[in-house]
């Protein structure tokens, strides 16, 4: 049985819901980075804008202003361990120099809204992350109606956004498609769809970003601990599914896991 790739997740913002913080001292942004590594990431996702519910959206400037003094020196550091670097923005301002800098993934959680930011993917060799949203960031109560099929709806959206990205240029190879479990779904929505990967996913590959998301409380109110064990045993089901990669907090936990189911 093949595992899910690990996708780290390195937050340089003071707001973010799971670990907003930790991590913005620039010596410390590299120590976990470095950590997560050696816990079993294969690609290191950086955000500096929180996309919880209520946040307040940033410019591009002061995304910028964030990001810049840690970017590349992470590049360089994960590049050294052939470990890929992921930019989750949705400001091709900022998308454009970090792909210069040398990011291997453009990671947008609007889905490639804005034209400029379908340019510089066209016009890169870097992998996309496209995810599923109706707002960024969360608009707190704003899901898909409840008669909604979300099954159909999700395998609708997997077909239509390959062929479009396709249409532009942009190889099935090069595509990785997220639901975007928490963003305009409800927690039966979202766990409705993790409980059925095969009957939505197309042919691009597919990634998950469940870790510590409101969904779980379906199951707990508590917001670190029990949640990254349930955490641990979705992931657990995704692999069974076949799912590509999964964006979580607990690289350790979940290597050790993966070994365990080995």
């Amino acid at each position: 049985m093949a595992f899910p790739q690990l996708m780290g997740v390195i937050n340089v913002t003071p707001d973010s819901f799971s670990d907003g913080g930790q991590h913005q001292d620039a010596e410390e942004v590299l120590d976990h980075v470095n950590e997560l590594i050696l816990d079993g990431a294969s690609i290191i996702d950086i955000g500096a804008e929180s996309t919880r519910p209520g946040a307040t959206p940033l410019s591009y400037e002061a995304e910028w202003a964030r990001l810049e003094p840690v970017l590349a020196d992470i590049i360089q550091q994960c590049h050294e361990q052939d470990v890929r670097v992921s930019l989750d923005s949705y400001h091709p301002e900022n998308m454009k120099k970090a792909v210069e800098a040398g990011v291997d993934w453009v990671n947008d959680v609007s889905g490639l809204r804005h034209p400029a930011m379908r340019d510089i993917v066209v016009q890169s060799e870097c992998h996309v992350v496209v995810m599923h949203a109706l707002d960024v960031p969360v608009v707190k109560g704003q899901v898909l109606p409840p008669e909604v099929d979300i099954i159909a709806f999700m395998r609708d959206w997997c077909r239509n956004t390959t062929q479009e990205l396709n249409q532009m240029g942009i190889a099935t190879e090069r595509i990785i498609l997220d639901p975007g479990v928490g963003f305009g779904k409800s927690p039966r929505q979202s766990w409705a769809l993790l409980q059925h990967i095969e009957e939505w996913r197309g042919e691009a590959r597919i990634i998950i970003g469940h870790s510590r998301k409101s969904f779980l409380t379906l199951f707990t109110q508590q917001i670190t601990s029990p949640r990254d064990e349930l955490t641990r045993c979705v992931s657990a089901s995704l692999a069974a599914q076949g799912v590509d990669y999964l964006r979580v907090h607990d690289i350790a936990g979940h290597y050790r896991m993966f070994e365990a189911l080995q």
